[in-house]
């Protein structure tokens, strides 16, 4: 199942997502707002695109931060 947010409001994307643990593809584009996405195993396939104020993005076993890019 894929799930894909669009121009959304959302601040953060965690465990606690609605239906999460059904999902197995992310599609993150447009959330201004967005800052931190917690992400389950079952996430096998993740794309991000134009979120600026992402800061951290957690599964497991990786931790990304957003200075690392910079």
């Amino acid at each position: 199942m894929t799930l894909k947010i669009l121009n959304s409001d959302i601040e953060y994307i965690s465990e606690n997502f609605p239906n999460i643990t059904k999902i197995n593809k992310l599609h993150i584009e447009s959330c201004i707002n967005l800052k931190s996405i917690t992400l389950l195993p079952n996430i096998t396939k993740l794309y991000i695109s134009n979120c600026p104020n992402l800061q951290l993005i957690l599964n497991n076993s990786i931790y990304i931060k957003k200075n690392y890019f910079n």
